[in-house]
């Protein structure tokens, strides 16, 4: 709503996106775009993480787990 009380249109002046897919993101005005995850397997796995550290404070070995997300395309972006 600010980007257009400026003049400024989404999408066609700028693009925005979203993460989490909140509830709410669907009743902004435009609704905005996001990127939805599995928060319960972020929890879930975050906590698993935790308790490996915790049980395992030798290894202080870094790395990555990803998570699927998916896009979910509403009236904050366009295609080319």
């Amino acid at each position: 709503r600010a980007l257009h009380d400026q003049g400024i249109h989404c999408p066609n002046d700028v693009q925005v996106i979203g993460y989490d897919d909140i509830e709410f993101a669907k009743r902004f005005t435009p609704p905005l775009t996001t990127i939805k995850q599995d928060r319960k397997m972020l929890g879930e796995l975050a906590a698993q993480e935790l308790i490996k550290q915790m049980e395992h404070t030798k290894d202080k070995k870094e790395h990555v787990i990803k998570i699927p997300v998916t896009l979910i395309e509403r009236e904050t972006t366009k295609n080319f």
